[in-house]
């Protein structure tokens, strides 16, 4: 389904904040039928953000994406590019390199993503391997494996209420969120846990906008 986001964070006690816009639309997909559309649809996605350190860094990104899924596969690529500097001092640019692939069998996937820099050493890409299963989207699981730890998670929908959680170990990590959706309104808030001495909460609402067709 197309979609568009706004961003916006800000951490007080680092001196941080970032902004950001994303965008995404769908290549061959009919929203009438989006189960019919899944025999092949491609995917085309925008993110831009900007970021402040205290008055010592700052950082524009703009990244585009593109992927091509069918009713078994997915395989997609995207390419970033981050213009940074600091104010008074020096500027660089640097490019970011994604790509991905997913099988889908019933209710089971099974993915992959390679990303990383190109002026850093091959040997510091990043890396994620991935299984997850969806059940009828009322409930659903994955497991990740990023080359250092794992992350486990699952989520349990209701008629209007979704409810998500998350673990990270053996580095100790975790996330719970609640969601609440009526008439294509939706409202959700959500809380982090990362080592000792981190933790977040977040808070997003959003509307759903339906293509009215007449048949």
């Amino acid at each position: 389904m197309p979609g568009f986001g706004l961003s916006y964070v800000r951490l007080g006690e680092v001196g941080m904040q970032a902004a950001g816009v994303a965008a995404e639309i769908c290549l061959g997909c009919k929203l009438v039928n989006l189960e019919a559309s899944r025999s092949m649809a491609g995917r085309v996605a925008f993110s831009s953000s900007f970021l402040e350190l205290y008055s010592i860094y700052r950082r524009v990104y703009t990244e585009l994406d593109f992927s091509v899924s069918g009713t078994w596969f997915a395989v997609g690529a995207g390419y970033g590019f981050s213009a940074e500097w600091a104010p008074g001092l020096d500027h660089w640019g640097r490019h970011r390199y994604k790509s991905g692939v997913a099988l889908l069998w019933k209710v089971l996937s099974l993915s992959a993503m390679l990303s990383g820099w190109t002026d850093a050493p091959w040997s510091e890409r990043d890396y994620y391997l991935g299984a997850g299963v969806d059940v009828n989207g009322r409930f659903a699981g994955f497991v990740e494996w990023d080359g250092t730890s794992f992350d486990v998670g699952c989520s349990v929908r209701f008629e209007f209420l979704e409810v998500r959680s998350s673990y990270r170990f053996p580095e100790f990590g975790m996330a719970l969120s609640l969601s609440f959706g009526l008439g294509g309104l939706f409202a959700e808030g959500a809380y982090g846990v990362k080592s000792s001495n981190w933790d977040w909460f977040g808070f997003s609402f959003s509307k759903q906008i339906r293509k009215k067709t007449i048949l």
